[in-house]
């Protein structure tokens, strides 16, 4: 688990069941759209699915991966929203039978920027 913060969230990144794009690029290569491969909120990936704060930094975002398209790569649709950890595993559970232990690890309640 890397231990940076995101977004002044006190959320750390976790990585998942690979090693995500976001653990080892550069600042240059981070994007700031949500639906972006590399989007600096990521904070974890399972599969075809990850787990991202939004840019507001107000809730997190549970998401689905597109199949990749030539000219742009793959893209990321937004399947739901959610601000504390249970309505997030069930969200998952919804869609993916097992539950990861990195959704363990976030805290109860989303923690919004600036501590509001």
């Amino acid at each position: 688990m890397d231990k940076s913060d995101l977004h002044g969230t006190g959320i750390a990144r976790v990585e998942g069941e690979r090693v995500s794009a976001m653990a080892t690029a550069s600042p240059k290569q981070v994007s700031h759209r949500e639906c972006a491969e590399n989007y600096a909120g990521e904070v974890f990936r399972h599969g075809r699915y990850r787990i991202a704060v939004c840019r507001d930094g107000l809730q997190w975002l549970y998401q689905r991966q597109r199949w990749r398209f030539a000219p742009g790569g793959a893209a990321w649709d937004t399947l739901g929203y959610c601000q504390t950890r249970a309505a997030l595993i069930r969200l998952h559970r919804s869609h993916v039978a097992t539950n990861p232990a990195a959704l363990s690890a976030l805290p109860a309640s989303f923690k919004r920027e600036g501590g509001r």
